[in-house]
């Protein structure tokens, strides 16, 4: 039988809670999850990260691995807190360490680091525009408009667009229901979360300041009486 890889995941525990359980579970503390392409995982808990058992065979192809690693993780995976890779260790390998530095220290040798690859490349490229200044100090610069449309692109535009009609229409009902929306949908995807805080510290300390005092009432009433009006006599 070949050896698989097991692969040491240091993030947030909360991202792990996030992931769809399969339906059928194991009985020995460890649980299991589909990735996007249907491959299964089971997952270990640690205090501060988890085992992650993959069907990718030990030592064959670290691309595959790390790949299949980005469609389960996503974004969040950017977010590992090593700078070595990732530790992976042969399936044969049952650390009995209780956090991430013991396993790593009581696997040593047996074990391997493997990059993350370009995906953390560009996930750290992406958060260094979110993070980026307003240009000039006078209005939001390309980083925080192409912030604006990575979010618009998330969110979706039918959510975007319950919004919008709700706001020219006047519904605080329907303002309300599309806001609850947006935010069901932050909940579910946190890095979306982490990009909207990274616009708010973006925006110019004016423009931040009125944001902030205005309500929801007042920001329709500014959307509509930017409205063309519509012509006298119908024409």
């Amino acid at each position: 039988m070949s050896l698989t890889t097991v692969a040491l995941v240091k993030l947030p525990l909360r991202v792990f809670d996030a992931l769809p359980r399969a339906e059928a579970q194991p009985d020995d503390g460890s649980f299991r999850v589909h990735g996007p392409d249907g491959a299964a995982f089971e997952l270990r808990y640690l205090q501060d990260a988890a085992l992650v058992a993959t069907p990718h065979a030990f030592g064959a192809d670290d691309d595959a691995l790390t790949t299949s690693l980005w469609a389960l993780f996503g974004d969040d995976l950017a977010d590992h807190d090593d700078d070595r890779g990732i530790f992976v260790i042969p399936s044969v390998a049952k650390p009995r360490g209780t956090t991430y530095d013991l396993v790593v220290d009581e696997v040593g040798e047996v074990g391997e680091w493997v990059s993350l690859g370009d995906n953390a490349d560009e996930a750290e490229d992406e958060d260094a525009a979110v993070a980026g200044e307003v240009e000039d100090g006078v209005g939001p610069g390309p980083d925080f408009m192409a912030a604006i449309a990575n979010i618009t692109k998330a969110l979706g535009a039918d959510t975007l667009q319950s919004l919008q009609q709700a706001m020219l229409s006047g519904d605080m009902g329907a303002f309300n229901r599309a806001q609850e929306r947006i935010a069901s949908q932050m909940a579910q995807r946190p890095e979306l979360a982490a990009q909207l805080n990274g616009l708010m510290g973006m925006m110019p300390p004016d423009m931040m300041q009125a944001a902030m005092n205005t309500s929801p009432e007042d920001v329709m009433r500014q959307v509509q009486s930017g409205l063309p009006k519509p012509p006298k006599d119908g024409r």
